[in-house]
């Protein structure tokens, strides 16, 4: 078993973790708004970018979104973040952002691993680096459909000293004084709906995940070279 899996299993426990090697099972972690959700489930699509996934599913169990990750030392490590593709892929982002009081999809995405990050009480989210992209070192550069550095950058990530964007502990906020009037009913229905996730997030996470933090806390990231 992977140090991946072992600290799955530190985390969800066993039980938990060997429904997971079902692909089809999932644990739905918030209910967000008009019939989208949040879950955890295991990562189908490219395995090599992470085991694990965050994914926003629409009423019918659809995916709409997702992020790949691997549970790296004490951090969430983030591979990629994708969404819908095709002739209708604007106008279905378009939908989706309607759908969750103005928040962009890919910005739900980020702030879901970051919240789930601390509901877990690791150290935090990080991302990899545009370069170390697995479908880059594939040759699948048409596939990567976005700058990564740019990306986590753009969430207030910063690039440390082991390769890696670590985005903050905290999802940034606007104060609702601040936000011109006619935008301040959107922008409170968001941030409710964020507390909502985050309440949801860590009591379906109560009985079926535990800290890591005793034994096997004490492994960090490997660092990336060029």
């Amino acid at each position: 078993m992977t140090a991946d899996f072992l600290i799955a299993e530190k985390l969800f426990g066993t039980d938990i973790l060997h429904q997971m090697e079902d692909y089809r099972f999932h644990l739905v972690l918030a209910h967000l708004s008009d019939g989208i959700s949040l879950w955890l489930n295991r990562n189908d699509n490219c395995v090599e970018e992470g085991a694990w996934s965050l994914s926003l599913r629409d009423e019918a169990g659809n995916r709409l979104y997702m992020a790949t990750f691997a549970f790296v030392g004490t951090h969430l490590l983030t591979a990629s973040v994708q969404g819908p593709s095709g002739e209708e892929a604007k106008d279905t982002v378009r939908r989706i952002t309607k759908q969750l009081h103005g928040l962009r999809p890919q910005q739900l995405m980020v702030t879901a691993l970051q919240y789930f990050a601390a509901a877990l009480k690791l150290d935090g989210a990080i991302g990899i680096a545009q370069k170390h992209q697995v479908k880059l070192r594939w040759k699948l550069k048409k596939r990567v459909k976005m700058n990564y550095d740019a990306f986590w950058q753009e969430y207030g990530a910063s690039l440390e000293r082991d390769g890696y964007w670590h985005l903050p502990q905290t999802p940034a906020r606007k104060d609702l004084a601040d936000i011109e009037s006619k935008k301040r009913s959107m922008y409170r229905k968001r941030y409710e709906m964020l507390d909502n996730m985050v309440a949801e997030m860590k009591d379906s996470l109560k009985t079926k995940a535990r800290s890591i933090s005793d034994g096997i806390q004490t492994e960090k990231p490997p660092r990336r070279t060029a």
